[in-house]
C-alpha cells in the first residue's frame, strides 16, 4: 500500500521532482475551515487532536506546516476519523505503521488553525469557543472525540489519565456544563516517575455520559 503511494505521488512529478503544471498537492490547497463554535465535525477533530493527534510538519519546522494526523492501533477508530475529515471536505490518507495506523490529513490551513491552539500532551485545552457554545452537539462531539482517544470504560466507571491536571479541570467544567458529574485525582506517579492525574465519572452520572454523549467508537451500550 505505501509502495502505490509513492507511486502515485511520483506521477504527479516532471523529472526535476516538481509538481507537474495544474496538480497542486493536497497541502498547498486552500480548504475553508468552518467555525469551531458551530461544526461538530471539527469539535470532534480538535477532541481527538487533544488526545492521540499531532501536527506534521515540513523539516520538522512550525515554518513549514504539512497538515495534522491520529496514530492509532484501532481501525474503527481510524475509519471514523476519515469519515469525519471527508465530511468537512479534507482528504484523509492512511499509512500503515507497524502495529499502528496513522491517518493524515494534508492540509496547511489545518495545521495552521491547531498551531493558534494548545492541543499538546502537556498543556492541551478546551477553546471557549466549545466550552461557550450554546450547540450542545458540539461539545458532545469534542468529548467524543476526546474520548475515543484516550478513555478507559467499564461497567463501574469511564475515566482517563493525563499530566496535565489544569486541562482536566477544564474538561470537568464542560462536563458539568452537560449535568454528567466528575471527579479528579491525583497526583500520581507512573513508571517514569512523571507526575499525572486521573479523571472518573462513576455511575450515575457514567450512565448519564453514555446515554447523553456515549463514544464515537467505543460505545458501550452493554454497560448503559
Amino acid at each position: 500500500m505505501r509502495n502505490q503511494i509513492h507511486k502515485d505521488i511520483n506521477k504527479q512529478r516532471d523529472e526535476k521532482g516538481r509538481f507537474k503544471e495544474g496538480i497542486v498537492p493536497h497541502n498547498y490547497r486552500r480548504y475553508k475551515i468552518p467555525s469551531l463554535s458551530d461544526s461538530e465535525e471539527l469539535a470532534y477533530i480538535f477532541g481527538v487532536m487533544c488526545g492521540d493527534g499531532s501536527l506534521i510538519f515540513t523539516r520538522r519546522s512550525k515554518l513549514y506546516p504539512k497538515g495534522i494526523q491520529l496514530t492509532t492501533s484501532e481501525a474503527q477508530f481510524a475509519k471514523k476519523f476519515m469519515k469525519i475529515a471527508n465530511k468537512l471536505g479534507f482528504p484523509a490518507h492512511v499509512y500503515p505503521d507497524g502495529i499502528y495506523i496513522k491517518v493524515m490529513i494534508l492540509s496547511a490551513d489545518l495545521c495552521r488553525f491547531f498551531l493558534e491552539y494548545n492541543t499538546r500532551c502537556e498543556d492541551w485545552d478546551i477553546p471557549s469557543d466549545i466550552l461557550n457554545t450554546a450547540k450542545l452537539n458540539v461539545k458532545a462531539n469534542f468529548l467524543r472525540g476526546f474520548f475515543d482517544s484516550e478513555a478507559y470504560v467499564d461497567k463501574l466507571m469511564v475515566s482517563m489519565d493525563s499530566i496535565n491536571h489544569r486541562g482536566l479541570c477544564r474538561l470537568q467544567q464542560l462536563l458539568r456544563n452537560l449535568n454528567v458529574l466528575s471527579h479528579v485525582y491525583g497526583p500520581y506517579v507512573n513508571n517514569h516517575g512523571r507526575k499525572y492525574y486521573r479523571l472518573t465519572m462513576y455511575n450515575p452520572h457514567r450512565r448519564n455520559f453514555l446515554r447523553l454523549i456515549k463514544f464515537g467508537v467505543n460505545e458501550e451500550s452493554n454497560y448503559a
